[in-house]
């Protein structure tokens, strides 16, 4: 985990794998929202939360950041 400029918490993942894969994240009890956001926290999306768990796809050798607050 890691802090983005904002000091809000975020997580960053990367897939080093050559296809597309699913990420699948356990979020800490405390989280209310998540979403990813580019590595200097600007937003792309929000992700939808269940049972404390967040799922999107990664494509090959890509970095994705998922703020949560």
């Amino acid at each position: 985990a890691e802090m983005l400029p904002d000091g809000t918490p975020s997580v960053r993942v990367f897939n080093d794998g050559s296809k597309r894969d699913v990420c699948t994240l356990t979020l800490p009890d405390f989280t209310k929202s998540a979403s990813l956001v580019e590595l200097d926290g600007r937003h792309i999306r929000d992700l939808e939360i269940k049972d404390g768990k967040v799922e999107f796809e990664l494509p090959p050798f890509r970095i994705a950041t998922v703020k949560i607050s």
